[in-house]
């Protein structure tokens, strides 16, 4: 209900007015909607990673106390909580380094790379996390 809402406020500010009309939303209307826009996305997101990345929760919890002692902002050769190589983490979609995303993150990045290899990346560990 927001969404519909908020559609004709987002078009009426970025609609391009006649030389002799008069603004219908200032620059600073067009940001705060562009702004409730992303946040919006943003939330979504969030939710879809939780969603997904809960019946994991535990078993990346135990392999990453075994591969970092549970220290998800680590950085070095390996980045972050699981320990992703930037080449492995870039490759299941992230961005930067692992150990610069929250720990939500870096689950939902572990489960899409378990969903295309298994939990072979994480040799040592995974028997901590008994899988």
């Amino acid at each position: 209900m927001r969404r519909l809402l908020l559609l004709p406020l987002m078009s009426a500010a970025l609609a391009v007015p006649s030389a002799d009309a008069k603004p219908v939303c200032s620059k600073a209307c067009v940001q705060r909607v562009k702004a409730k826009v992303r946040h919006r996305h943003h939330e979504a997101t969030l939710r879809k990673w939780r969603r997904v990345a809960y019946p994991f929760w535990g078993i990346f919890q135990a392999i990453a106390q075994c591969e970092s002692n549970g220290e998800w902002h680590i950085e070095g050769y390996f980045s972050g909580g699981l320990q992703f190589l930037d080449s492995t983490w870039h490759a299941v979609g992230g961005t930067g380094r692992a150990g610069q995303h929250s720990k939500l993150e870096q689950i939902y990045r572990a489960m899409l790379l378990k969903d295309r290899s298994g939990y072979g990346n994480w040799p040592v560990c995974r028997g901590a996390a008994g899988v």
